[in-house]
């Protein structure tokens, strides 16, 4: 019976895809490679799935952040002076409910008709 025994330099072969499993890709392809898997992964969400997602990452991008700071990149998002700051502490401090997420998703006046999905 003879051996056949493969060079480490050689590149093995996925069976199933009949690929490279190692390829070498530069930088550059290597982030052209996330960035479409990136936009894969996005385009088989459901909106429920990506409003997580982008929840989770703005809250945890500011959790660095002390109040000054977070107060100016509030106030600056909405271009205007205190006024939605000063709504959203009012809402955490003086609201009966857990956090503002709770009240946002349970208080009427927040629940806005967008005309999303009829």
């Amino acid at each position: 019976m003879l051996s056949v025994r493969t060079s480490p330099l050689i590149n093995p072969i996925n069976p199933l895809t009949n690929t490279n499993i190692m390829t070498k890709l530069t930088q550059q392809q290597l982030k052209k490679v996330k960035e479409q898997f990136c936009l894969n992964m996005v385009d088989s969400m459901d909106l429920n799935t990506l409003k997580d997602i982008v929840s989770d990452q703005l809250i945890q991008s500011y959790d660095d952040w002390d109040e000054v700071e977070f107060k100016d990149e509030v106030i600056n998002y909405y271009n205007e002076e205190t006024t939605e700051y000063d709504k959203i502490v009012n809402t955490v401090t003086n609201s009966p409910y857990s956090s503002y997420g709770d009240y946002v998703t349970t208080n009427p006046e927040t629940n806005t008709d967008y005309g999303v999905g009829k």
